[in-house]
């Protein structure tokens, strides 16, 4: 929101309400700045846990790219890294080094999923993030068809490191 980009929430029920109730303003800020709040659910429709997960097929259909930043071996994120892989979208995870992973007690679980099952990409610092924006920015610009695959990506990565 603050970097003046488009934001479209995708909600796990009913337009008729926001939860949870804590999101509210953040909400109200979104359609502020022009953005949306979408759902595949009519009003009246309850949020409940399957359906959050079942949305984020549609997050991850909507973007060229998901970057796992932290996450346990299961949970939403996860979800959220099968649908991209699946999709063939690009898929990154975040794993810094070792000792600021002990240092922040970050939860490095997920990202170890991520990269042995679906084959995410690594980003371990600032600097690789800032290496894969024009990647990304590519792939946004050029349209659906022109994303490249996770394939195409670990193809590359592994010419490279030959």
């Amino acid at each position: 929101l603050e970097g003046n980009g488009i934001t479209v929430a995708v909600l796990a029920h009913g337009l008729d309400t926001v939860a949870p109730s804590s999101n509210r303003d953040l909400a109200e800020r979104i359609l502020e700045k022009s953005g949306a709040l979408v759902s595949e659910h009519p009003p009246g429709v309850p949020p409940r846990p399957p359906e959050f997960v079942r949305r984020n097929r549609i997050q991850s259909g909507m973007s060229v790219a998901s970057i796992v930043v932290e996450s346990g071996e299961i949970g939403g994120a996860i979800h959220q890294a099968k649908f991209t892989h699946d999709q063939g979208r690009m898929l990154y995870a975040a794993l810094p080094p070792e000792e600021l992973r002990a240092q922040y007690k970050f939860k490095a679980e997920g990202a170890r999923v991520l990269i042995d099952r679906f084959r995410a990409k690594t980003i371990g610092s600032q600097d690789q993030l800032l290496d894969q924006l024009p990647i990304i920015r590519a792939a946004l610009e050029s349209g659906p068809s022109q994303i490249p695959s996770q394939a195409s990506l670990l193809n590359e990565r592994d010419s490279r490191n030959s």
